[in-house]
């Protein structure tokens, strides 16, 4: 399995960042992110990166750390507000306040959306 970190906040120079770093892109349980819909919060740090399995396939994941837990989605409408904020130019930092919520698709599937505040 192959990770590519693409975008976060955590310092990696930092020896205890870094390490935490490795924690959140191998682990393998995390809180999930719905959980929180309806809550605004302020994450500690955030990592985007793409997990590659054996077989090829690539996903995309986003961890966060907030009140001491992990949490972890794949979910793309909710990844896709922080890759378009930093594309844009924005410091990943400012990205850390966000409102969290659900949404119902036309197929009637329930999916995450984020807004930076």
């Amino acid at each position: 399995m192959k990770t590519t970190i693409k975008y976060t906040t955590f310092n990696r120079e930092d020896k205890n960042d870094k390490m935490q770093l490795y924690k959140m892109t191998s682990a393998r349980e995390s809180v999930k992110v719905s959980d929180l819909a309806g809550q605004t919060i302020t994450m500690d740090d955030f990592v985007i990166f793409d997990r590659e399995a054996d077989d090829g396939t690539q996903t995309t994941v986003m961890m966060f750390l907030y009140n001491g837990n992990m949490y972890g989605t794949i979910s793309r409408s909710f990844i896709d507000v922080f890759e378009n904020f930093i594309n844009a130019g924005f410091d990943p930092e400012f990205a850390k306040t966000v409102k969290i919520g659900s949404a119902t698709s036309k197929k009637g599937r329930t999916f995450l959306t984020a807004e930076i505040v």
